[in-house]
């Protein structure tokens, strides 16, 4: 072996008998760092399916520092060891060394939980991460894909075949950390754990939604300790809409996850319109938390009206508004706010605020002729 060899080149290549002879005589070679940022333990971590431990640990504490040290793109060393498929041992121990890497994105947006769910690690790597940052399984990529997401892309082909396949354990694992911020399945409080509740509450794909319907269809009709359906979390929660944007197989792969699909708010209906007409415990129904949330007439609104017309003529509680009013006001407010967007985007939003104004005065012409007749307003 030659002393000129670079020593990151050994450990890319594998060769552990010199690595422990290099790193013994001459520890400071560790904190070396290459042309793209990269220190001993970035090139460590980043070996296919990982170094064996006796090697990480020699490297790790002749510079322990390198935990904290992101490369020109971004990536720490608990990224690249969840990107190459590195042992539980080796992620715990990065993941004391710095817990801050656990929240740190690469440049283009991944985390070390979205890294782990793409390199399908064993469920203990993922319990550890969520543990850690039960947060990060909201946090999207500049793409827009979070693990979620992500995760969906990866097993809805076996789903599909054996419904009781063990990357379902996948999904409720992530989406127990969304929704109730743990990964252990007795939640405190003597709360239950339903799934169907937790992904209604969560940026949850359609087709994992519909996926977890099937399995579990009986939770649509169940309240939780609290009074709510289901349905009273998915008209407050985000939508989860496709991203049409690069054109590339990726993207194309994320559109197919859930093109065939009904948002979820509209598949909760379909099973039990009954809780579109149950108020949540403030006394809020749900049509009224659907608007306020933004969603458009075709992502659950209409299905709303259609299963429980009566919320049409019924002032919420908080505002005072009947439904049309409160979605004239988000229209408004977002009008003063667009200096942030295109032009195409902002006529977009506009058409779709516009489409729900209309519908809901459509489905309900009685409410403004009533009010225009107490103001003595001649329409």
């Amino acid at each position: 072996m030659s002393d000129h060899q670079s020593i990151a080149s050994l450990v890319d290549n594998q060769d552990w008998e010199n690595i422990r002879k290099r790193l013994r005589g001459r520890p400071s070679e560790a904190t070396i760092r290459d042309d793209r940022g990269r220190t001993l333990l970035h090139h460590a971590c980043a070996v296919p399916d990982g170094v064996p431990f006796e090697i990480f640990s020699l490297i790790y504490n002749s510079f322990p520092g390198a935990a904290w040290t992101e490369d020109s793109f971004g990536w720490s060393p608990l990224a690249a060891a969840c990107a190459n498929g590195s042992e539980p041992r080796i992620i715990e121990a990065l993941m004391n060394g710095c817990r801050f890497a656990l929240s740190l994105p690469t440049n283009c947006g991944m985390t070390p939980l979205y890294l782990a769910v793409w390199r399908m690690a064993e469920l203990r790597v993922l319990e550890m991460l969520l543990d850690g940052s039960p947060g990060s399984v909201h946090w999207p990529t500049k793409r827009g894909e979070t693990p979620l997401t992500l995760l969906w892309m990866q097993v809805r082909e076996q789903l599909e075949e054996d419904p009781d396949d063990e990357s379902h354990d996948r999904i409720e694992l992530l989406l127990r950390a969304a929704h109730h911020g743990i990964t252990q399945r007795i939640l405190p409080n003597n709360r239950q754990w339903r799934v169907v509740h937790a992904a209604a509450a969560s940026l949850t794909p359609p087709g994992m939604f519909e996926h977890l319907l099937r399995k579990h269809p009986e939770q649509v009709a169940i309240k939780d300790e609290y009074g709510r359906f289901p349905l009273t979390f998915a008209v407050s929660a985000k939508v989860y809409r496709r991203r049409i944007d690069t054109g590339s197989e990726e993207g194309s792969a994320e559109n197919n996850v859930s093109k065939s699909s009904d948002p979820i708010v509209v598949q909760l209906l379909r099973r039990y319109p009954q809780a579109a007409s149950v108020p949540d415990p403030n006394g809020r129904l749900p049509l009224m938390l659907a608007i306020e949330s933004e969603k458009k007439w075709c992502e659950g609104i209409s299905d709303l009206v259609q299963a429980a017309p009566r919320a049409l003529y019924t002032r919420d509680l908080c505002s005072g508004m009947y439904p049309f009013m409160a979605s004239a006001m988000i229209a408004k407010k977002n009008a003063q706010n667009v200096s942030a967007m295109n032009e195409v985007d902002n006529s977009l939003e506009e058409s779709d605020h516009l489409t729900t104004i209309f519908g809901l005065i459509r489905e309900g012409p009685t409410i403004l002729s009533n009010i225009c007749s107490r103001n003595n307003v001649r329409l």
